[in-house]
């Protein structure tokens, strides 16, 4: 059997695999991308597959590992940058990145983000790298992590002001 037409007879349940894994519709659909561009990326091995479900299914758990690997990762720099001192004194990273004190909600927020979103504060507020240093992280342009940022910034200032954790500041 092809490959192509089994990624697209098999999307169905392929898409019920990753999401049992991950329990978000969303993070399934994004994984399920990632599964499709790896099928494709080894479109040369495709002659040599005898059984193209349990090959799709690897492809498919990989992924579902790799996410999660970055999400452990992303949640351990959190914790990291949350306990941190920075040059402020007693004011955490997170509480600078923020300028708040309610770390746990921060946190929190956080993880209501999209991961490119979350990676993309993450990396420009704990690790503090320029756009043009991100862009070349993440291989994306410079424009795409500026709107990034700015759109990862409206989204953490939206859920900390439902929590009452953000106030804007008056002019």
């Amino acid at each position: 059997m092809d490959p192509s037409i089994a990624i697209i007879d098999d999307r169905k349940w392929l898409w019920n695999v990753v999401y049992a894994r991950l329990g978000d519709a969303n993070l399934t659909d994004d994984i399920l991308q990632d599964v499709f561009v790896a099928a494709f990326k080894r479109k040369e091995d495709w002659q040599e597959i005898k059984q193209v479900r349990g090959w799709l299914y690897q492809i498919a758990i990989r992924q579902v590992l790799q996410f999660q690997r970055r999400e452990l990762r992303q949640r351990r720099r959190i914790e990291q940058y949350s306990k941190e001192k920075s040059a402020d004194g007693d004011r955490s990273l997170l509480d600078r990145l923020c300028g708040i004190e309610q770390v746990d909600m921060v946190r929190s927020a956080l993880w209501q983000l999209r991961p490119s979103d979350r990676q993309v504060l993450l990396l420009k507020y704990c690790d503090e790298l320029s756009c043009r240093d991100i862009a070349v992280r993440m291989g994306v342009t410079e424009t795409t992590v500026q709107s990034r940022l700015l759109r990862a910034r409206r989204q953490l200032r939206g859920l900390l002001t439902k929590r009452g954790a953000y106030e804007k500041e008056s002019k």
